[in-house]
């Protein structure tokens, strides 16, 4: 005879439907906007991480020696970020036609405070950094307790560490996601902190994506979790009062007269957090009508229905990787100073073979040679060869040995130069 399975306790159910509709609508989320997000992360290593312009066929042949790089596509992204903070926007409060104009500008008077309070120039100039040079920033509106024996909370503004961990609903089409259904936000904790606040909770990783990959021994101090963010529905009964207010039936001052009423439906924001296997808080209702996530792109467009975002880089570190595959044939096993050599050389050559000024420079701009630098180069062996001349000094008649050229070099190194003594210390 078959057994009658035990039914689980209600809260249990609703806490794994909730569960798998986290882990669906996420997934969702990421495939939706995977793509983007690898290309943004690519950009800002791009941008920042030292070494990662160069191909990296490019940097193995190189094996032990530098690989320099002229980042001017920073250059120009700290420009525009510096932009932006010399002009950055600024929230005013006004009141609407007959509006009382001394509560706006206590409201304004709040916002400044809680923005002062917060910081946010700073919070605003770190998502700077993300939307310049990656295509894509956020920060959050929060609440925080004004002391460790205080029951008042305070709004503050905060920065995400990492906005590229902030997801929202693929169907928004609003440009600042004000028509979402839905956001989540993937971040790590130290597992102490975790086992200090969900201390029944097994400490298991929320499955998500590699934009907050960090080294291995940090994955096994931290443990991945889901904020989940989303709109649920209730039904309501509207009152239209006699002085034109509209509130909830529920929330009618008592003796005021109720012109009309009609049936509404409505949303409220609700909240949880979410491990790889439970639901560590929640669902708790949000105090606010919007989701408290604010988030900013370069630039936005819609191509054959796919949102493609990105930020300065995109289209500038092409041209940056071209010139280090055009310069490759001038690099050397030996030393930098002999590749340069190598470009003076080709320039000679070049020059020698041309046919007009205007063609040599158009080759040397597909060679993403600056024709400037190599004239001011002209201009310095020209003075050198005078100084050889008046001083009656030989000039080589065959070229000179690497040793030769790297000991002539010594006289503008002074400062980097060092002996080793007995006890192997540089001085």
């Amino acid at each position: 005879m078959a057994r009658k399975k035990k039914s689980e306790p209600a809260e249990q159910s609703a806490d794994k439907k909730l569960l798998l509709r986290i882990r669906e609508r996420i997934q969702k989320m990421e495939d939706a906007d995977e793509e983007n997000r690898r290309k943004a992360m690519e950009d800002m290593k791009f941008v920042n991480v030292p070494g990662s312009q160069w191909d990296i066929n490019m940097t193995k042949e190189r094996g032990q020696r530098p690989c320099y790089e002229f980042n001017k596509i920073r250059v120009s992204g700290k420009r525009v970020i510096n932009e932006i903070r010399a002009n950055r926007p600024q929230g005013k409060v006004r009141a609407v036609e007959d509006g009382d104009i001394e509560l706006a500008e206590t409201i304004e008077g709040i916002c400044r405070n809680i923005w002062s309070s917060s910081d946010g120039d700073t919070v605003v100039d770190y998502a700077a950094e993300y939307q310049v040079n990656g295509g894509m920033g956020a920060w959050r509106i929060t609440t925080e307790y004004a002391s460790d024996d205080a029951f008042e909370q305070d709004i503050v503004v905060e920065a995400l560490r990492n906005p590229f961990n902030l997801y929202c609903d693929p169907a928004a089409k609003d440009f600042v996601k004000r028509d979402a259904e839905d956001w989540a936000l993937l971040d790590r904790i130290s597992k102490s902190a975790y086992e200090q606040r969900w201390p029944e909770r097994d400490a298991i990783d929320f499955d998500g994506n590699e934009f907050d990959a960090q080294g291995d021994w940090q994955d096994e101090e931290t443990v991945r979790i889901a904020e989940y963010w989303y709109k649920e529905p209730y039904n309501a009964t509207l009152c239209l009062l006699a002085d034109g207010s509209t509130v909830e039936e529920g929330d009618v001052p008592e003796g005021a007269q109720v012109v009309r009423k009609r049936p509404v439906t409505r949303q409220k924001i609700m909240m949880c957090i979410a491990s790889g296997e439970s639901i560590l808080e929640g669902p708790t209702e949000f105090a606010g009508p919007d989701f408290p996530f604010v988030m900013v792109f370069g630039e936005h467009i819609v191509i054959d229905g796919k949102t493609h975002w990105w930020g300065l880089p995109r289209f500038g570190k092409d041209a940056q990787q071209a010139a280090d595959q055009a310069h490759r044939r001038f690099a050397d096993e030996q030393s930098d100073f002999l590749s340069l050599l190598k470009v003076w050389d080709y320039w000679h050559t070049a020059q020698r073979e041309r046919e007009s000024n205007r063609r040599l420079t158009q080759q040397l701009e597909r060679e993403f040679l600056s024709v400037r630098r190599l004239r001011e180069w002209a201009d310095v062996h020209s003075q050198l060869v005078d100084a050889v001349r008046e001083n009656n000094w030989t000039i080589n008649a065959e070229p000179a040995t690497t040793e030769a050229v790297h000991r002539a070099l010594l006289a503008g190194l002074l400062g980097n130069l060092r002996s080793e003594e007995h006890t192997s210390e540089l001085q």
